[in-house]
């Protein structure tokens, strides 16, 4: 089988989650099964160039105009479309977007949450769940032959928000991580005892990723907080305010962006890595965490599919908006040792080669 993957433009220049599950999913059906072959394109122009292509999978539909795109000209060369959607709700995103353009505030996030679809809500075209941006999403979805979300709840909301055709295929194949118990050098970061127990994050710094929910929750005790990411806008409201409080609090390191090596390094000397994220689907930094045997701090269900993932079982949950919330689930998560540890099983279930299994399985049935 000769397939297509697809990605937005600037998927390698600007990686995230939708780059990597794209990259290893390539890399894992590959390794594994002979009757695969795999070409990455970023600009749907290029599907004229690969007629003798069976199947196009499109990863992460967020980039409406780009997606699209890959659709119609998969639909001239009548191409098998299978679409990795890679999508949550977008209320907070856009709710919390707006709050910190004008201060960045927690108290005050917290306080107008209650309004927040008032805050958030658009009249214009393209506005978020306008009609115009239902309608658009659906059209888009009812072309597709099979959808891949990464989560049962990820499902539900796609099907909430956009009403798409029961005709479109759909199965759920988790998001995976490495398994690489191998040892490793870390070049940059020989001795950590230093950081030994501290409050870790990783992930890019901005408001969606809820850093400084974490500073203000962590104001009453010492430990080390470690954030490792490169910041999205250092000269925004909330970067400059995270720096404030960060400085105010003292103890706060902000590390840049880092190997996986060196990640891994410090989720094993963390006394807890918490992602108390309004967005999340799941947050792979949470699952590394887990397999690196550190305890976990997540957002509630509103934010995260902590039920597929089992993080309400593996982890301690918060809620993102409130700093008390915030700080009782970081002191929980440190002072207890995980009531149950994930199994062997858990892990295969979120391994790349579980995924490889499933998707090969989906291509052969299309």
């Amino acid at each position: 089988m000769k397939i297509l993957f697809a990605n937005r433009k600037n998927c390698m220049e600007r990686k995230g989650g939708d780059t990597f599950q794209m990259l290893y999913t390539k890399e894992y059906l590959e390794r594994e099964y002979t009757d695969i072959s795999i070409k990455i394109i970023t600009d749907a122009d290029e599907i004229k160039n690969y007629v003798d292509y069976d199947i196009i999978h499109i990863f992460n539909m967020q980039y409406y105009s780009e997606t699209l795109k890959y659709i119609e000209e998969s639909k001239k060369y009548n191409k098998t479309i299978v679409l990795s959607p890679i999508y949550w709700s977008k209320l907070d995103a856009v709710y919390i977007a707006r709050m910190y353009r004008i201060w960045a505030n927690m108290a005050l996030l917290h306080a107008c949450e209650p309004i927040k679809k008032i805050i958030s809500f658009h009249p214009g075209p393209n506005g978020y769940l306008s009609k115009q941006y239902i309608n658009k999403y659906k059209k888009l979805l009812d072309q597709v032959d099979y959808l891949v979300p990464n989560s049962n709840e990820e499902l539900s909301i796609i099907r909430k928000e956009f009403h798409f055709s029961q005709s479109v295929k759909t199965f759920v194949v988790p998001n995976a991580i490495v398994l690489n118990k191998g040892q490793f050098e870390n070049k940059h970061y020989s001795d950590l005892k230093q950081y030994r127990g501290c409050i870790l994050e990783v992930g890019r710094i901005e408001p969606i990723k809820n850093q400084l929910g974490v500073v203000l929750a962590s104001m009453r005790n010492n430990r080390p907080i470690i954030f490792i990411g490169l910041d999205s806008n250092p000269k925004s409201k909330y970067s400059k305010e995270l720096h404030r409080v960060a400085t105010k609090r003292g103890n706060v390191y902000f590390m840049g962006e880092m190997s996986q090596d060196e990640v891994r390094e410090f989720y094993r000397i963390a006394g807890v890595h918490v992602l108390p994220s309004f967005r999340e689907s799941p947050g792979l930094v949470t699952l590394e965490a887990l397999y690196e045997g550190c305890n976990v701090v997540v957002a509630n269900s509103k934010y995260c599919p902590i039920d597929y993932y089992s993080l309400n079982k593996y982890g301690t949950v918060c809620d993102p908006y409130s700093i008390k919330s915030i700080q009782t689930a970081i002191d929980t998560a440190i002072s207890s040792n995980k009531k149950i540890k994930p199994d062997a099983s858990y892990f295969d279930f979120i391994s790349y080669s579980n995924v490889a299994k499933k998707m090969h399985e989906i291509y052969l049935s299309l």
